[in-house]
């Protein structure tokens, strides 16, 4: 996968998460409104259905009060003989419909006063919706920005691991076993290349950031001394290869592919060098590879 591929995932991922917390955003708000709405218009019409039960209440004493009261001047000012029933019945009438207007007045400033109420009771409850979706809406991105930073790191590690640079180098008998783990290599995006040895200016070469990881086949021959003793083996050209990376002066990491134990002089000098380590296996090859990419780039240590 290259760069431009890489990139474009990420631009897609970040937009498809954007979308999708637009998305939910506002469904959340949709549904909480909807909601609100439904409750807010359940509360009105109860209010109003009481209103005008007080009203009807009032009404219907009123009419009763009415007629009760005609009663009772009737009788008392045909009594007290100081003013004609007429005059009584009209008094009581302006007094009845005044009572009536005052309480159609008192229920409509209650209920106006109730809708107010209500009306900025609504108001108090999107305000804290909006603040409850903002948030919402603030966590989800913080979700959304952590994993676009994980995979942005993802990518880097990946293309710093693409990148890299190994040169795999050995005796010419050695290097002819190496084409699994080559292959194994290339296929995961490593650039890799093969040197007998001796290499070219290696110290050069690795100065100049040429390399980024040495991949050394180790491939000892056994002696025998005089007495016909088998000595430990040895591999001729890797102590001269080492010593030609530790003239570099720079801390390339080598890996040393052995399929057996390395031992004598060659295990000594290697020891004493602090940026190797061995890979006994084709698997634990690509793993230290992987492994030495992301702790070395260019020839320095991260």
């Amino acid at each position: 996968m290259n760069q431009e591929s890489l990139d474009a995932l990420k631009r897609k991922l970040a937009d498809l998460e954007a979308e999708v917390i637009r998305m939910r955003a506002q469904a959340e708000s949709y549904k909480f409104l909807t909601e609100d709405t439904k409750e807010f218009r359940r509360f009105v019409q109860q209010e109003r259905h009481e209103d005008r039960l007080t009203l009807e209440t009032l009404m219907k004493w009123g009419s009763v009060g009415a007629g009760l009261l005609t009663g009772l001047f009737g009788g008392f000012l045909s009594f007290l003989g100081w003013k004609t029933w007429a005059d009584a019945k009209e008094q009581i009438k302006r007094s009845t419909e005044a009572i009536q207007k005052n309480s159609e007045e008192q229920i409509q400033r209650s209920s106006e006063a109730i809708q107010k109420d209500a009306g900025q009771h609504l108001i108090r409850i999107r305000e804290e919706a909006a603040g409850q979706l903002q948030r919402l809406v603030e966590s989800s991105v913080a979700g959304v920005r952590e994993n676009v930073q994980a995979l942005d790191t993802l990518i880097r590690r990946e293309l710093q691991y693409q990148r890299s640079r190994v040169l795999v180098v050995g005796r010419p008998d050695g290097l002819e076993g190496m084409a699994e783990e080559v292959a194994l290599l290339e296929r995961k995006g490593i650039q890799v290349t093969r040197a007998s040895h001796p290499v070219d200016d290696l110290p050069g070469r690795i100065r100049r950031a040429e390399i980024d990881i040495v991949l050394y086949r180790y491939h000892p021959d056994i002696g025998f001394d005089l007495d016909g003793k088998a000595l430990p083996p040895v591999d001729p050209a890797f102590r001269p290869t080492l010593d030609a990376i530790v003239e570099s002066g720079h801390p390339v990491p080598v890996l040393v592919y052995a399929t057996s134990a390395v031992t004598g002089g060659d295990n000594e000098a290697f020891r004493a060098y602090r940026w190797g380590t061995f890979a006994n296996t084709a698997a634990t090859v690509v793993s230290h590879v992987y492994m030495l990419a992301h702790l070395f780039q260019g020839g320095q240590q991260q």
